[in-house]
C-alpha cells in the first residue's frame, strides 16, 4: 500500500482535517487516493499496483472519494448554522 512521504500533518501544509480524515478511511480507500492523489498514478498504473482490474480500481477511488469528502463534512460546522463572522463574510455600511 502507498504510504505518503510526509505523514505528519504538519510537513503537508497543515491541513489537519484531511490527514485525519484520511486515517480513518479503510486501507483500501486510502490506498486508492493516494496512489492517484500523492503519487500521481494513473488509474491503469494504480490499479497495478493495487491488484485490481481498471473497473475494480475506478469503482474503488470513486467510492474512496465519496467516504473522503463525507468524512470532511462531518468534521466542519454546518455553513448554515454559521454566523456571517464564521464565515469569513466582512459586511460594510457604504452609507
Amino acid at each position: 500500500m502507498a504510504e505518503p512521504a510526509a505523514a505528519d500533518p504538519a510537513d503537508a501544509g497543515g491541513d489537519r482535517e484531511l490527514w485525519a480524515a484520511l486515517a480513518g478511511l479503510p486501507d483500501g480507500d486510502r490506498e486508492a487516493l493516494l496512489l492517484v492523489g500523492w503519487d500521481g498514478l494513473s488509474n491503469p498504473q494504480a490499479a497495478g499496483v493495487a491488484g485490481c482490474s481498471q473497473g475494480a480500481f475506478k469503482v474503488r477511488l470513486h467510492r474512496a472519494r465519496r467516504r473522503l469528502a463525507k468524512a470532511l463534512n462531518q468534521t466542519r460546522p454546518d455553513e448554515a448554522a454559521m454566523t456571517d463572522t464564521q464565515k469569513g463574510v466582512v459586511i460594510t455600511d457604504v452609507t
